[in-house]
């Protein structure tokens, strides 16, 4: 399932940093156009992706048995919980560089990064036990 968020992520993540207004409603200008930031939306909006594509294909590989499973997901599990931490200190410098200390967005973003390294993290620990090894080895000797 988070697989399908994150694949999913990445299609609202690129058409999110196509479509950025340059000002808000009041007439401030959006911290957010500027080419750098945009870039880095869809730099992460793509690296979001091919995590999405990787938890799933080792989750697959993993039901299956197959030790290359566990190498997989190990692997997406750490570039998500560094995508998260990445997105966490993002969101938190842009509460006290723009003062979006407010708005509600953030925080839910904010929540959402947090809930994510959680996930990743607890997957890749358990992925990286050795009763997981165990469990994939079980099948091979049947």
């Amino acid at each position: 399932m988070v697989s399908v968020v994150l694949v999913a992520s990445l299609v609202v993540g690129l058409y999110e940093s196509s479509v950025v207004e340059p000002y808000f409603l009041d007439g401030t200008l959006n911290p957010w156009v500027e080419s750098s930031v945009a870039n880095l939306l869809q730099f992460g909006a793509v690296i979001v992706g091919l995590v999405g594509l990787g938890l799933l294909l080792g989750v697959v590989l993993l039901l299956m048995r197959r030790p290359l499973g566990r190498t997989v997901l190990v692997a997406a599990c750490s570039v998500a919980l560094l995508v998260a931490s990445v997105g966490i200190y993002v969101v938190l410098s842009a509460f006290w560089d723009f003062g979006m200390t407010d708005e509600p967005l953030s925080i839910v973003i904010l929540i959402g990064f947090a809930i994510s390294a959680l996930i990743s993290a607890v997957t890749l620990i358990l992925a990286a036990l050795k009763a997981t090894a165990r469990w994939i080895g079980a099948r091979q000797t049947q």
